[in-house]
C-alpha cells in the first residue's frame, strides 16, 4: 500500500463504532500477515486526482512489510520528498464471477512527516485484471483513520477493530472518509500473479475469506 497525501480524517472510536454496526470482517489482530500474491512487487503511481503529487513507488514484501518513497509540490516551488514504511495487518481476497480478483487490506504506515514513533492506519478496497500480464488494477479505495497510533503497539499487536468486508459497506458507513487523492498504482517490477495465494513458511497458501457478520 502506498503512502497517501492530506488524508482526511476520524477518531479511532468512530472508526470502531461504524465498523462495528457495519459488516465487518471478523479477525484476530496480527501484528503483520501476508498479503494476496497480487500485492506482491514493486509499484509506482500512475494518475491520481492530486495535480501536485509527483511521484510515488513502494515495495511490497511477502510478509507484509512495505516500504516507499515519492514526491510532490504541496505548497511549496520545489519538489518535496518523502518515505514511509509500514505493514498489512489483515488481508482478505477473492475472486469475482468475471475472473478478476478483489481484495481488501488493513495497514498502517509510517512516514517521515510523523512524530517518531506514531503511525495511521487504512483500510484498502482494490479490484486486479486478472487477464492482463502483469495483473492491472482496476479500481482502488481507500479510507483514512486519522487516530494516531504507537508504531511498537501495532507492531506487537496489530491495529485495533477492522475494516468493514466490502467497499460497498465501507462506501454506506464511512463514505466521508474516503480519500480524496484517487490514486491508481502499477507493477514496476517483480510483480505477483492475479492469485488469492500468499506466502508463508516457503510455500503458497490461499488466503482464506473471513467470517463476515
Amino acid at each position: 500500500p502506498p503512502h497517501t497525501i492530506n488524508p482526511d480524517g476520524m477518531s479511532r472510536a468512530l472508526l470502531l463504532a461504524l465498523c462495528l454496526q457495519a459488516p465487518r470482517l471478523v479477525l484476530a489482530a496480527s501484528p503483520q500477515v501476508s498479503p494476496p500474491e497480487v500485492e506482491v512487487g514493486t509499484f509506482s503511481l500512475q494518475s491520481s486526482s492530486d495535480e501536485k503529487w509527483t511521484s510515488d513507488v513502494y515495495r511490497q514484501f511477502a510478509d507484509g512489510r512495505f516500504v516507499g518513497h515519492g514526491s510532490g509540490t504541496w505548497g511549496f516551488s520545489d519538489a518535496t520528498y518523502y518515505t514511509y514504511y509500514g505493514a498489512v495487518t489483515h488481508a482478505s481476497c477473492s475472486s469475482l464471477p468475471n475472473g478478476n480478483v478483489a481484495v481488501v487490506l488493513q495497514w498502517w504506515l509510517h512516514d517521515m512527516s510523523m512524530p517518531h514513533g506514531e503511525v495511521a492506519a487504512r483500510c484498502t478496497y482494490k479490484v486486479w485484471n486478472a487477464s492482463t500480464s502483469p495483473p492491472t488494477v482496476v479500481s482502488r479505495v481507500e479510507y483514512h483513520d486519522a487516530a494516531v497510533y504507537l508504531e511498537a503497539t501495532v507492531r506487537a499487536e496489530g491495529l485495533e477493530g477492522s475494516c468493514p468486508a466490502s467497499e460497498a459497506d465501507a462506501k454506506l458507513h464511512m463514505g466521508e472518509l474516503k480519500s480524496s487523492t484517487d490514486a491508481i498504482f502499477a507493477c514496476a517490477g517483480e510483480c505477483g500473479a492475479a492469485s488469492c495465494a500468499a506466502r508463508q513458511g516457503g510455500s503458497w497458501q490461499t488466503v482464506a475469506t473471513p467470517h463476515v457478520e
